[in-house]
């Protein structure tokens, strides 16, 4: 009996069957459709919501039917007995309507498979290694097992018990968690890590656009110092632009709150940057550009 595994589109019974033939009879009978199974391979029934395949068993289900229903990644797992298969169904057309419907129930295999699964990751829902390290879905499956233990062991005692259908549907439940977090997490926990790249990359990047908005005003506050002292361009441009940012800092704060130690850097791209290089140059260069040469007089 293969363990719990579900399966995307491509690998679905509709992908592997897409060369199949068509039945050529009508089978009715239980015997008749294990019989077209065995000689033909499994049958598959594909719509445009659903698509319900039927295989014959071995192991501990020999000879019974497994009925697969499979809903995008939703895959369920039913078991079609023979002795309870013209009480259940009537004929293998009532079979097949059953099993397209979302209200099918018998989850025998799916308990089969729970187990089988449980048993691989060596899980004991009656001893839990309370120094173990539990995925979620690891919890979800001993919650399941546990609540199924409960279950079989009112049905052993007393053949009337109320609270099976309560303790049924919250198997169910657990395992459907289980089958999600099977199919689903990993794309969930690969869409996170998309999320929050994508916000570290957005994050570099008001990170980028807020240094350039800072150099930018640097700049425009340069120029205004040396604007209103000409002096000032013979200072140190690192001097100047500590003063320039002192300035800066207080007409805009919103962007000043951080990056203030980063000076040099700010004047190495201010000197360096083609858009900025030429107005940065006429702010520190131009006084000894536009000087006008001294003249000595010697007696």
């Amino acid at each position: 009996m293969e363990l719990v595994h579900w399966t995307d589109e491509k690998s679905s019974m509709r992908g592997i069957n897409q060369g199949g033939r068509r039945v050529d009879k009508n089978v009715k009978t239980f015997d008749q459709a294990r019989s077209a199974i065995l000689e033909h391979g499994p049958i598959v029934i594909a719509t445009d919501r659903v698509d319900l395949s039927f295989f014959v068993l071995s192991g501990c289900f020999e000879n019974e039917i497994m009925a697969v229903r499979q809903s995008g990644v939703n895959v369920r797992r039913f078991l079609v007995r023979e002795d309870e298969f013209e009480l259940a169904f009537g004929d293998f057309r009532g079979c097949i309507d059953h099993h397209l419907s979302n209200n099918a129930v018998n989850s025998e295999i799916e308990i089969k498979h729970l187990l089988d699964l449980a048993e691989s990751l060596g899980l004991n829902p009656h001893d839990p290694d309370r120094n173990r390290d539990y995925s979620r879905l690891e919890v979800d499956l001993i919650a399941a097992l546990q609540h199924y233990s409960i279950a079989r062991n009112f049905i052993d005692k007393e053949s009337r018990f109320h609270g099976v259908f309560e303790l049924g549907f919250s198997v169910g439940r657990l395992f459907s968690s289980a089958q999600n977090l099977a199919t689903l997490e990993g794309k969930a926990l690969k869409a996170e890590a998309y999320k929050a790249s994508y916000k570290e990359r957005g994050r570099k990047s008001r990170s980028s656009e807020r240094r350039r908005e800072r150099i930018e005003h640097l700049l425009l506050h340069l120029e205004a110092l040396v604007a209103a002292n000409s002096g000032m361009s013979r200072l140190k441009p690192t001097q100047v632009a500590e003063l320039a940012i002192q300035d800066a800092e207080t007409e805009r704060p919103d962007i000043w709150n951080q990056g203030k130690g980063q000076v040099e850097s700010y004047l190495t791209e201010l000197a360096s940057a083609p858009e900025y290089r030429s107005r940065f140059n006429a702010i520190f260069f131009r006084s000894s550009a536009n000087a006008t040469p001294r003249t000595c007089n010697t007696v």
